[in-house]
């Protein structure tokens, strides 16, 4: 077996997270071939993926978010005194060492796909927006569109225009009914046991 492909799947149990292992390894892959076009080395490194996983469900909505910032921004450290009469005393400080988490969350999130796709912007602006190709948004995130499928399902619950000439056939034979039915009685000739309809008399010339 290759060294290298080795190397990936072990990488992969010891990070113990197949998705953040295929993150790290798409990033590793990246710098390898980027080192190889600028002529740095010629032997070929194979990178091995683990399987991507499943689209994620579940997201903060903007009641949640705003919960989480505001825990980050405001929380204050914790300390323990370690000498003097207030030994052991766990006292709140006047650092904040969350706030950069709330920038940085603050950042992630106006930049979370998710909600663009349910504030129904238009693929391609929020493609650009985010810095990702329109395939990638779409087979990731559109499913949180509000358009998504409903062409679809418009479709399936509309009620079809029927063909002009299967419409005039279907007319005609509603409106020929009552002669039809007229038409098909039984009539007796030719005596007992014989019967035949208007029809094969009108075809036989008896009418």
């Amino acid at each position: 077996m290759d060294p290298s492909t080795t190397a990936c799947r072990a990488y992969t149990r010891s990070r113990g997270s197949n998705g953040g292992a295929r993150r790290d390894l798409e990033d590793l892959r990246a710098a390898i071939n980027h080192h190889s076009k600028e002529g740095f080395h010629r032997g070929v490194v194979r990178v091995v993926l683990p399987e991507k996983g499943l689209p994620r469900e579940r997201w903060l909505d903007r009641v949640e978010a705003a919960r989480f910032l505001w825990a980050c921004w405001r929380y204050r450290e914790t300390q323990t005194i370690h000498v003097g009469p207030l030994k052991g005393k766990k006292i709140e400080t006047d650092r904040r060492p969350l706030r950069h988490i709330a920038r940085f969350a603050l950042i992630g999130l106006y930049t979370a796909a998710t909600w663009l796709m349910q504030a129904a912007a238009p693929m391609w602006e929020a493609a650009g927006f985010l810095g990702m190709s329109e395939k990638t948004l779409r087979e990731t995130y559109g499913h949180h569109h509000p358009d998504f499928l409903r062409g679809a399902a418009n479709a399936i619950g509309k009620r079809r225009t029927p063909n002009k000439n299967v419409a005039l056939v279907d007319r005609l034979v509603e409106r020929n009914a009552p002669a039809l039915k007229t038409s098909q009685r039984l009539e007796k000739a030719g005596g007992p046991g014989r019967t035949r309809t208007c029809n094969q008399t009108v075809m036989s010339g008896r009418l």
